[in-house]
């Protein structure tokens, strides 16, 4: 949606739009983030030559191998072998924690996660280098990939990203001092090295964190609203063992026509990836666990591991108030299942360890006899739980999500079952071939390939379930009838999806205007205005419902519905689809700029939603706002128009005229970055009827300007571009130098 927007600006109007007028009465697209990724450079460099399904797709494709081949190199760094580091790294860039989350388009999630084992390899490579030229270098590649990954622009997964490399620095310089380096010299050389890092690193994200950083007073994000909100979407700690079986609290069947979760029966509101690692990658963490002789860099990926299941698991277990008051920023975020990632990577490690101590021969050879044993309390297990669908799903159904949950879980019981006996034959090959090479019977060539292979496969049969293929943009974007039938009008106006469209941005693809949508980061004002859930923080469009002065002040034209509407202001103007979607016209919509002759001052609150509620509150006479204008005379009989002659993201043009002073009142919203010009003279923009715009106009012919201008993009462009010329420049020069030595 936001690349096309982009495009036909650019296009249409020769500009880079910094407004999106699209959704949620507008918003600006730089500071509340609409662009997703667009400042990241490869979006930066490929978004003017591909289509964007297919910049998305090679996005997904070349992060999951940056992912993949990350993790070898940072392997390799810790001296772990070819083959261990060779499939520790299939291991992550197929994790579900990865590819699961093409299927809802989390790219930005999946950036980060791709990024997470450059820099702890460029953390490991500064740390331990002594030679100014070196370490300087590998500061500067780290902060590349933290500058990278808030560009991608996830900042709560980048945050995990920074905890996670703020951790490893830690141990490692732990570990230089214990080695015999002064504490002095470990604390100084840390606090240089942390210092490039994290200054070049988000001086390189200024372009988009001092827009943002300015929003967040507008915004309903980026504040701490309770112990309530930040552990919503918290990770159910039963659900771990989806990292083995992942069929267990159901899987996603993206070809159902009951919606793609409909075997999810766990305690989450929506579910759309899985936390999938394999059985057999698990096997062998636990065999690192139980075998590997680096005691070190074993405990200290179990503790990282062992954090991020606890921030994971959220509200569901005690611990977490001590994380959500002892960490700092902790408090600011939702969703903390975000961070498995982190427990993804760190139990690949452990697999790896695993592996290199089998190469290694650091195992007992009672481990035999333990697999053994462990195969066959599997399989009674699976006979029995196979067998008992009745007793399972009871005792399950206690933590099957209320209402549907129980349901869900009698009916996938299948499914789940065929999925155990999928993971136990990976479980039971992967256990063969590892007492295979233990007791020398296989080469460990041939053992090698068979595990890739294996690894391959038991991951991929799960992550190809989240890959959805479609037809292309043509044929998937078609235009519909609702939109064919909403482009008779071609006025500026919006309409509300109630019940066709709800979902997603469809109708916006093709400029029709509408009051909610997908938007990460929409104006806290207008969410208010619209009305919002007080639990989840989300517009729940209440005071639509409940005041129709809402509706025309908002400039709503049209409803679309498949039931009818009894409203004297609705009528029905057109229907599709053979009568199925209704199109309802609001006959007292108010026009999207219109002019009053008088206001009422009403200080910041909930005053202003409740006086416009009131039935004698006339939205086409008068205005409400928050401050009074200067030398500004009301008038009760004005009589005036006002017409748009061009709308565009960052610039709108109209001819207001009227025969008294009176206020144009423009119901897209308010933002500081908005200027106003009457007849090319600077005039003062009041926030008017709580979200909107409004602008004093002298009586007679005007033309009236609104014009986008924000400082802030400007000044964190320019430290940008700084930013990434004195990066790129020295690590180029450094790396030169290194190679002449």
């Amino acid at each position: 949606m936001t690349y096309k927007f982009i495009f036909d600006s650019l296009k249409n109007y020769g500009q880079f739009p910094l407004w999106y007028p699209g959704l949620y009465g507008g918003a600006p697209v730089v500071d509340a983030v609409v662009y997703g990724h667009s400042f990241y450079p490869i979006s930066l460099i490929s978004q003017k030559m591909l289509a964007p399904n297919i910049l998305n797709a090679w996005y997904y494709f070349i992060h999951v191998c940056l992912a993949g081949f990350g993790t070898y190199l940072f392997l390799r760094n810790l001296r772990f072998s070819g083959t261990a580091s060779f499939l520790s790294g299939i291991a992550y860039m197929f994790t579900g924690a990865m590819v699961s989350l093409i299927y809802a388009g989390h790219d930005g999630k999946i950036i980060v996660s791709s990024l997470l084992p450059w820099l702890l390899l460029f953390i490991y490579r500064a740390i331990e280098s002594d030679v100014w030229k070196k370490w300087l270098l590998w500061s500067l590649c780290s902060a590349q990939v933290i500058g990278l990954a808030l560009l991608s622009p996830h900042v709560q997964m980048t945050y995990y990203l920074l905890i996670t490399g703020f951790f490893f620095a830690v141990a490692r310089l732990y570990s230089r001092h214990r080695n015999g380096l002064p504490f002095k010299k470990v604390l100084s050389s840390g606090l240089i090295r942390g210092a490039i890092i994290l200054g070049f690193g988000f001086s390189l994200y200024a372009v988009q964190a001092i827009p943002l950083n300015h929003y967040l007073k507008f915004s309903p994000r980026g504040q701490d609203k309770g112990y309530q909100f930040a552990t919503s979407y918290s990770m159910p700690p039963e659900e771990i063992v989806n990292i083995v079986w992942p069929e267990f609290s159901g899987l996603i069947d993206k070809n159902s026509e009951q919606g793609p979760t409909h075997w999810y029966w766990g305690r989450r509101d929506l579910k759309l990836h899985t936390e999938f690692l394999g059985v057999i990658p698990f096997l062998l963490a636990l065999l690192g666990l139980l075998y590997s002789r680096r005691k070190k860099l074993k405990m200290f990926f179990l503790g990282l591991g062992g954090f991020a299941l606890i921030v994971a698991f959220g509200g569901f277990t005690p611990l977490y108030h001590l994380i959500y008051y002892l960490v700092p920023g902790m408090a600011k975020f939702r969703s903390p299942a975000m961070i498995f990632n982190v427990f993804s990577f760190a139990t690949v490690v452990l697999m790896a360890m695993g592996i290199q101590s089998l190469i290694n021969g650091e195992y007992k050879e009672k481990m035999h006899n333990g697999l053994l044993i462990s195969l066959g309390m599997v399989l009674l297990f699976g006979i029995i739980f196979s067998v008992a669908k009745d007793g399972m799903t009871s005792m399950l159904s206690a933590f099957a999500a209320k209402g549907w949950g129980a349901q869900a879980l009698w009916q996938g019981f299948p499914e789940m079952v065929r999925g155990f006996w999928i993971a136990y034959a990976f479980l039971a090959a992967g256990a063969v071939l590892t007492a295979l090479l233990a007791r020398k019977r296989l080469p460990f060539r041939w053992w090698s390939i068979a595990m890739a292979v294996l690894v391959f496969l038991e991951l991929w049969r799960v992550d190809a379930k989240f890959i959805k293929i479609v037809a292309g943009p043509e044929e998937y974007f078609v235009k519909d009838e609702v939109v064919r039938t909403l482009e008779k009008d071609a006025g500026i106006h919006r309409t509300w999806p109630l019940q066709v469209h709800q979902q997603g941005n469809y109708l916006s693809l093709f400029g029709v205007q509408t009051v909610g949508g997908e938007h990460p980061n929409p104006l806290k004002r207008y969410s208010e205005f619209v009305g919002t859930d007080p639990k989840r923080l989300l517009p729940d469009f209440r005071n639509l419902f409940q005041a129709p002065a809402f509706l025309n002040i908002l400039n709503v034209k049209y409803l679309l519905m498949q039931q009818p509407v009894n409203h004297p202001s609705f009528v029905l103007a057109d229907s599709c689809y053979n009568g199925r979607v209704k199109i309802f016209k609001n006959q007292a919509v108010l026009p999207r700029a219109w002019i009053v002759g008088r206001y009422e001052n009403i200080a910041q609150g909930d005053g202003i939603l409740e006086r416009m509620r009131q039935p004698d509150f006339d939205p086409s006479k008068s205005v409400i706002l928050e401050e009074d204008p200067a030398d500004f005379i009301p008038s009760e009989n004005l009589v005036g128009q006002v017409t748009i002659d061009s709308y565009q993201p960052n610039q709108v043009l109209l001819t207001a005229e009227a025969d008294q002073p009176g206020i144009l009142v423009f119901s897209d919203n308010h933002y500081p970055a908005w200027q106003a010009f009457i007849d090319g003279s600077p005039a003062r923009v009041f926030r008017a009827n709580y979200t909107f715009r409004a602008v004093p106009v002298p009586a007679g012919r005007h033309r009236i300007e609104f014009k986008y201008h924000s400082k802030y993009f400007i000044l964190g462009l320019t430290i940008s571009i700084i930013s990434a010329i004195m990066i790129l420049s020295g690590i180029t020069a450094l790396a030169i130098i290194g190679r002449k030595k």
